[in-house]
């Protein structure tokens, strides 16, 4: 591109160097020129109508006096004076047959000069001759002055035509070769980033021919890449299909959306090898808005599918555990207030997990909602330590007291930010009933034994 912009910077500067001294040359000339043959050729005229007229006159005064004409200098130089002179800067002057002057009148005129001249004659026979001069001095000066004006409109129309389109042209080459530069890096850039990209990439222009394609589509597809270079999309569809479960609806799904460019596509192929991939399509559009082609991205996410079943399955065991263990499993936001309650809580309390929700996790504690931690439990909830065994009396939602055993420890973000705490409950009025019943029967053992 490059190569081909100087070349034709070269051969437009050489035909606008050509034609910009053309037309400069013209206006250069052009001005003098036209003047100068304007000027001449009125100057000839006015000469020769003035010596014609004049001769007639010196003419008719040579037939009165045939033999003596020639020695009638005061005369002739009367009858010139008296002629209606059209040129004031003329010089008349009359010459006999042997070029001896006769009589003139005016100034010989400055060089170079320019002359007319009519014959004499008396009889029939040429006696003399009439001759007017005339300097072209003005002419040339004035001629002079619109070669000046010339050179001027030469040079503005040379920097006019040659200069500033040159100027312009170089500034657009300048430009254009900024923009090879930066499609190149832009290229470089693309490249690097498809070849190094997890997804395998093709794009497809509006003549299904392949526009562009990486090295990780044709890794994912086993295709060919002396197929691919063929730039025909047909043979690599013919070659894909049938590696899908369901080809015919591949196909279809294709077909449907290269005949809606405005819709982009989003969906996940099963392949008989056991592979999954996620395949989104794009269309393309210029500046214009017009269309194309469509660009296709293929991303194996069988291992991400994979490990989102693992989870998936070990989230149902951990929801089947916490749902089938008798004690009360809990989470709580940084102000106290449930975010979860197990399904546990309706053996606990008597409660639904949804009536929880919202609620601080020892309201159960303060019937009247106004102590969300309790005093003996505000140190540990303010240090956001963990608590383990701690003992508390709860009211059910019958209004039925129970004893508590509540453990806790706190929960942290990504960014080390408090977010509230996880625990569990047990209910152990059971075993402190037991507790104290022993304790009841050994006191009263020993009241026997002492007074015994």
């Amino acid at each position: 591109m490059t190569a081909l912009m100087t070349y034709i910077q070269r051969a437009i500067s050489s035909l606008n160097t050509i034609a910009a001294v053309a037309v400069s040359v013209v206006f250069l000339l052009l001005p003098p020129a036209s003047y100068g043959i304007v000027a001449y050729i009125d100057l000839v005229g006015q000469m020769e109508r003035e010596v014609d007229l004049a001769g007639q006159v010196i003419g008719r005064a040579i037939v009165t006096a045939p033999r003596l004409w020639t020695f009638q200098e005061v005369r002739f130089t009367e009858l010139l004076s008296r002629q209606p002179a059209t040129l004031e800067k003329a010089l008349l002057a009359i010459f006999d047959s042997k070029d001896a002057l006769v009589a003139s009148v005016g100034k010989p005129p400055a060089w170079p000069v320019v002359v007319r001249e009519v014959s004499l004659f008396d009889s029939g026979v040429v006696v003399g001759r009439l001759e007017i001069a005339h300097s072209l001095r003005e002419i040339l000066l004035t001629a002079a002055w619109f070669f000046i004006l010339g050179a001027a409109l030469a040079l503005g129309a040379f920097v006019t035509l040659r200069v500033v389109p040159m100027r312009a042209l170089r500034r657009l080459n300048a430009t254009l070769r900024q923009r090879d530069v930066d499609l190149a890096l832009a290229s470089v850039l693309l490249t690097a980033a498809s070849e190094g990209s997890p997804d395998g990439m093709l794009v497809v222009d509006e003549n299904d021919k392949i526009a562009a394609y990486n090295r990780r589509f044709i890794d994912l597809w086993g295709v060919p890449p002396a197929l691919v270079e063929t730039r025909v999309a047909e043979p690599v569809l013919r070659l894909a299909a049938p590696q899908t479960r369901d080809p015919q609806a591949f196909v279809e799904r294709i077909k449907y959306l290269d005949a809606h460019p405005e819709e982009a596509g989003e969906e996940r192929i099963e392949l008989k090898d056991g592979r999954v991939f996620d395949r989104r399509s794009e269309a393309l559009y210029d500046p214009g808005k017009k269309y194309l082609g469509r660009a296709w991205f293929f991303r194996d996410i069988t291992e991400q599918e994979a490990l989102a079943e693992a989870i998936r399955t070990s989230e149902e065991k951990f929801r089947n555990l916490v749902e089938a263990t008798t004690d009360f499993i809990w989470e709580v936001d940084g102000a106290g207030r449930y975010i979860y309650a197990s399904p546990a809580i309706r053996e606990l309390l008597g409660y639904e997990p949804a009536e929880m929700l919202g609620r601080f996790l020892f309201d159960s504690m303060s019937p009247g909602g106004t102590a969300p931690v309790p005093a003996p439990f505000a140190p540990t909830m303010a240090a956001r330590t963990s608590f383990s065994l701690l003992e508390n009396r709860v009211l059910r939602k019958d209004g039925r007291e129970i004893v508590v055993e509540t453990s806790g420890v706190p929960v942290f973000d990504k960014a080390g930010v408090f977010s509230g705490y996880r625990g569990i409950d047990r209910d152990i009025t059971k075993r402190k009933l037991a507790e104290q019943a022993l304790r009841r029967r050994d006191a009263l053992l020993h009241a026997v034994a002492t007074c015994a």
